[in-house]
């Protein structure tokens, strides 16, 4: 059963779509109604508009005879089985009667932060005219629970925003996007908070299933669960695993009273296994189905699929390929993901570690992990079933490759990290530089623009609004930014969009765009325009190598926030700042690397040369050419410095602060020239080679 929502409101309802929106095929909750006390309001035509994701959905028109009967509109709430009634843009007082039968069960939304400005009275644009006369430095948004009086509840949540304008119409519309982003996220947050299941807590593990391919790590975790005294099902080669282990298990054969057939084709494709994870625990039917059919529930389901990719890097035949689609291991992931209210599961060798960490800590599975493991299988069914699509149709056939005389393909499931809204098709280039591109952002917390050329970044600066980073970002090497990717850690507005508008650009990234920037951008139907809707990119990197692969963790380290000071002067707060930026940037250029950052900006880079010497000749002249004064910037460089050469050339041009792993048999020798010429050196102890 989901839990059920009321939503109410007297307007046009733009934070109730953003409601309607986010809960979307929610697996937890749903809405069922909106209700609203003027007839004509467009709220009330959201229910039509949304029909599809809640085919129960209704609209109810409020009256004033129908305010009056609070029993009245208790029954139609009962006859929707509505838990909480939310009101986004509601101006009305609710009943007593219907705050006690749902007690602190209705939220609201209030655009200042409260106690301020609230009341009666005080709602719309009053509210920003006020905050605007009465010369407030900041404003935001409060959501609180719903008493007798205006805007008295108790309060959930609040966020706040700076006053930079004096127009209330625009304090209203910056507030309102921060409501839209917010105020679902809150109301998923509490109910999910306050719903009270035993399911919602935990699940305690007795039974596991697991049927995998690659058996990496998997003995740790076999370990863990028969500690547990947990009994064990598995399927060929994966319970022959077990057993080596000196464990007992029961292979599913067992179970169905069916053999493995056909070549191993079909193993698990049987009511026996399916209905002991698909089943509802507490659904009488489903328990009268499992006791007539004398079927054990599993709590666990862990599987590693056929290693399609893999089969692809290796350029296997036809039919070899074939034999590598899995197709009892996705209906596993995905019955088990589908039940994870009930059922945990592991989709794949990448998230052992994660369920095995979880678990020892905990001793069972949180329903926060369990729903990021349900997640996390749709996108590896997703994934698994996109490559083959791709193998089979050919789709996702690039262009060419780095050259027009190479052909190539993109093998993956890239809506998942973003969608394209604008442009031409993608090329192998223009991937490469992307996945840079957003590694390179995922690393910077604040406000951050940087321009991407090849994969080494050209421009990066953090500022405080997005214009200035996008000015200070072009203004570290606007020659190398012509025909660049560029992206940001926030929303593009228009502002910042007209001024891009006038450069040429390949592809511009960001997590979302204003209207209106939007509409600037697509101007040119050439241009690709990606939204990044997450970041969780792949935490392996898989690259051929002579006749087999390469596989390795990425460098998940931006920076240091512990240094070691190895000389006499230390650097102020200040310069520590810049220094954590340089190792940052530093870390995403080609070695050797050497970058020059002044004041959260990257003012120079030498990248992917032979010598370190010569890099960093190169990340001065860079600073000479754009007119930079290096005079008290910092510096960083990828890898230790073997003599003392590259700090003497530091020195000449200003720079007195440099930061590097160490580890040289020769640091003492860069050490004490810092040292007579009052320098100031750290060392990271981390080395952040790229090739």
């Amino acid at each position: 059963m989901k839990i059920k929502i009321s939503i109410w409101g007297s307007g046009t309802g733009s934070n109730a779509e953003a409601i309607l929106q986010y809960f979307a095929n929610h697996s937890l909750i749903s809405i069922v109604s909106i209700c609203s006390d003027k007839q004509d309001s467009k709220i009330l035509t959201l229910s039509q508009k949304y029909q599809n994701f809640y085919p129960e959905i209704q609209s109810i028109f409020l009256d004033k005879n129908l305010r009056s009967q609070p029993k009245k509109i208790l029954e139609i709430l009962h006859n929707q089985e509505v838990d909480y009634i939310i009101l986004a843009g509601y101006l009305k007082l609710i009943p007593k009667e219907l705050i006690e039968h749902f007690p602190r069960r209705i939220l609201n939304i209030h655009p200042s932060l409260l106690p301020k400005f609230g009341g009666k009275g005080m709602y719309g644009i009053h509210i920003h005219e006020a905050v605007i006369q009465t010369q407030e430095k900041e404003s935001g948004l409060t959501i609180h629970l719903v008493n007798e009086e205006y805007d008295k509840g108790e309060i959930l949540f609040q966020k706040s925003l700076p006053v930079q304008t004096y127009e209330p119409h625009e304090l209203q519309k910056a507030i309102l996007q921060l409501e839209h982003f917010y105020y679902p996220k809150v109301i998923e947050n509490y109910i999910l908070k306050n719903y009270s299941t035993n399911k919602m807590k935990s699940v305690d593990i007795k039974k596991a299933f697991i049927s995998v391919y690659d058996k990496t790590g998997l003995d740790a975790i076999i370990h863990e669960l028969k500690s547990r005294k947990v009994e064990l099902y598995a399927s060929g080669g994966t319970a022959d695993f077990i057993k080596s282990l000196g464990y007992n298990c029961i292979d599913i054969s067992e179970v169905t009273q069916y053999p493995s057939i056909l070549g191993g084709r079909v193993k698990t494709l049987h009511p026996k296994v399916f209905g002991a994870i698909l089943a509802k625990r507490e659904d009488a039917s489903h328990i009268q189905d499992l006791q007539n059919h004398q079927i054990d529930t599993f709590d666990l389901v862990i599987v590693d699929l056929y290693p399609f990719e893999k089969g692809l890097k290796d350029g296997l035949p036809f039919e070899k390929m074939i034999e590598l689609i899995d197709i009892g291991g996705v209906s596993l992931i995905r019955a088990a993901a589908k039940n994870f209210l009930e059922v945990v599961v592991v989709p794949s060798v990448q998230h052992y570690d994660t369920f095995l960490s979880h678990y020892k800590n905990e001793g069972f599975v949180s329903y926060e992990m369990r729903k990021k493991l349900s997640i996390a299988a749709f996108q590896v069914t997703y994934q698994y079933d996109m490559l083959i699509s791709n193998y089979l149709t050919g789709e996702n056939t690039l262009r060419y490759g780095e050259n027009p005389h190479q052909k190539a393909q993109f093998l993956g499931n890239y809506e998942s990290i973003f969608t394209k809204i604008n442009g031409k098709e993608l090329s192998y280039n223009n991937f490469l530089d992307i996945d840079s591109a957003l590694r390179i952002i995922a690393d910077f917390p604040k406000i951050t623009c940087a321009i991407i050329k090849h994969t080494n970044p050209c421009g990066i600066a953090t500022r405080s609004k997005v214009l200035e980073a996008w000015k200070t970002a072009l203004s570290s090497d606007p020659t190398s930014a012509f025909g660049g990717i560029i992206i940001f850690n926030e929303e593009l507005d228009a502002e910042t969009a007209k001024a891009i508008h006038e450069i040429f650009f390949e592809v511009l990234i960001a997590p979302n765009y204003s209207e209106e920037a939007q509409s600037i951008l697509t101007q040119n139907a050439k241009r690709i325009l990606l939204k990044w809707n997450n970041l969780q990119l792949p935490e392996r990197m898989v690259r051929t190598c002579v006749n087999g692969l390469l596989v390795q963790e990425i460098d998940n380290i931006a920076f240091q926030t512990q240094y070691e000071y190895v000389t006499n002067e230390k650097p102020s707060q200040e310069e520590i700042k810049d220094l954590q930026f340089a190792e940052t940037c530093v870390k995403h250029l080609k070695s050797n690397a050497i970058a020059i950052v002044k004041d959260n900006q990257l003012i120079g880079s030498g990248m992917g040369q032979t010598s370190r010497i010569d890099a960093l000749k190169q990340a001065i002249q860079k600073c000479k050419e754009r007119g930079f004064d290096t005079q008290n910037a910092v510096l960083a460089s990828d890898a230790f410095f073997p003599f003392n050469d590259a700090v003497q050339v530091c020195y000449e041009n200003g720079i007195k602060t440099i930061l590097q792993p160490g580890g040289s048999i020769r640091d003492k020798d860069s050490i004490q020239y810092c040292n007579e010429k009052q320098m100031k050196m750290v060392f990271t102890g981390i080395r952040h080679f790229k090739h």
